[in-house]
């Protein structure tokens, strides 16, 4: 056919494909502590050239072999979840420590009812924590995501959300304070005459019980609208999350590194050796938090050669799989580390001063100065992998240090709620309304349906409710 021909060309193009053992290296950096310490045995388990000379003190190998015997729920436990939320409030040092108490107290419903009783959690060596301290940090606790843990028992969850929300009329926080069976069964006529029958026998007694309404206002428009109310509220608060019956990261929580503020200045970074240079006499060390991981090397009595040919194949076909894991583990160590400087050189003054000091920072800027490609400072700071720093004010993910939708300000989520506790703390009955005028004048700008979701964030409740 006319205009039609071949012609034969050459061209070059570089395809990078990943090897085995960087695929597991990669593979591990995205692993939890706890995660990877399962990997490890199961590797062990597989390979003879390979032995356990140490396991970590909390979790022996015999644990870890029933771990893998039995299916595991891979879904966010209630407790990390919480946790996870909590670490990321500007909370005091006891206060984090009760409401991890509390949540480590919660059964599989998200409820203390049938646990210990919260004053329990208390500890007594610290006269701050007291009933007060404790109360609120119930509060808190309840205002997380999912709304309505920690509470007494289910009923009571459904109480605490709907005043939470703050948009339940006094018929329906009646019912749902301690009259749950005049809705049963949930049909608008019966629940409208338990309802009268009710209103009537307390006017009918001298000393009867003052209600928040009057028999005018029930009727079948007001029940129904209650009921409606009633019925999108949580049942079960806890139910779309697995349960950690074990306590053990309430024990030894799952750190990656740990950042020490160290006395003696560094004039320069030296983040293979986990240093970070600051300002003044003083410098931060990164140190690789390998505790919960058990230690693994080459058994020396397998390289012995036999003289057997078949058999020293089969010897060297499993020293390097050996070979492989060890280099893996030293490329995950080695990465969280440069990792981790990175991160605490960009947030030196969240590390010094401690929260409301994180400024906005993302993977493509930390993956640029250690030189590794975005999605690996990905695998490490995800906001599911159990990536965590232990610093002086608290332990934190790591996603913790790459804040969200920072606004064009420059200023970050997390530095909003530190403002607005901060604003609240000395007035405590400022509306939404009025905290968006205060964050305005700081020269935040964000809207007051935005301001309504960091303070209930941070189990701040509503002006009302803070008079």
């Amino acid at each position: 056919m006319a205009g039609l021909s071949q012609k034969q060309t050459a061209s070059q193009k570089q395809i990078q494909k990943l090897s085995q053992t960087q695929i597991q290296a990669v593979n591990f950096l995205a692993m939890s502590s706890r995660d990877l310490s399962r990997e490890i045995y199961r590797i062990v388990d597989e390979n003879p050239a390979l032995e356990i000379v140490r396991s970590p003190s909390t979790v022996d190998s015999d644990t870890y072999n029933k771990m893998l015997e039995n299916s595991e729920d891979d879904r966010e436990t209630l407790q990390e979840h919480l946790l996870s939320q909590i670490n990321a409030m500007a909370l005091s040092t006891d206060e984090n420590a009760v409401c991890t108490a509390l949540i480590y107290n919660l059964d599989k419903n998200g409820c203390y009812g049938n646990m210990l009783d919260p004053k329990t959690l208390l500890d007594k060596s610290r006269p701050v924590q007291d009933e007060t301290m404790l109360e609120k940090c119930m509060k808190v606790v309840q205002s997380c995501d999912p709304m309505g843990c920690c509470c007494k028992n289910l009923e009571e969850s459904l109480l605490v959300q709907a005043k939470l929300t703050g948009q339940a009329d006094e018929i329906t926080l009646f019912l749902l304070e301690g009259h749950l069976e005049f809705l049963d069964p949930p049909l608008v006529d019966r629940i409208v005459k338990k309802l009268t029958n009710y209103v009537n026998e307390m006017a009918g007694q001298a000393f009867g019980k003052k209600l928040p309404f009057e028999k005018k206002d029930v009727n079948e428009d007001s029940v129904q609208k209650a009921l409606n109310y009633i019925l999108k509220l949580n049942p079960n608060p806890a139910r779309d999350f697995s349960y950690d019956s074990t306590g053990r990261s309430l024990q030894a929580p799952d750190v990656a590194v740990k950042v020490e503020k160290v006395e003696g200045q560094i004039y320069s970074d030296d983040f293979e050796k986990g240093l970070v240079a600051a300002k003044g006499s003083f410098h931060f060390q990164v140190k690789y938090a390998n505790g919960d991981l058990p230690e693994v090397r080459i058994s020396r009595a397998f390289l012995k050669k036999s003289g057997n040919a078949e058999m020293d194949a089969y010897r060297e076909k499993y020293y390097q799989k050996a070979v492989e894991l060890m280099n893996s583990l030293a490329f995950r160590e080695s990465s969280v580390i440069l990792q981790s400087c990175a991160i605490v050189k960009n947030q030196l003054e969240f590390f010094e001063k401690g929260p409301g000091h994180v400024l906005p920072l993302t993977r493509r800027k930390i993956a640029a100065l250690v030189g590794v490609h975005e999605s690996t400072v990905s695998r490490f700071s995800g906001k599911h992998n159990g990536k965590f720093f232990q610093t002086d004010f608290g332990t934190f993910p790591a996603a913790y240090f790459f804040p969200s939708a920072p606004l064009k300000s420059g200023v970050s989520a997390e530095a909003i709620k530190f403002e607005i506790k901060a604003i609240l703390d000395k007035e405590p009955g400022l509306s939404d309304a009025k905290l968006e005028q205060k964050l305005l004048e700081k020269g935040i700008k964000i809207s007051r349906r935005t301001v309504a979701k960091y303070r209930l964030s941070m189990g701040l409740r509503n002006s009302f409710d803070r008079r």
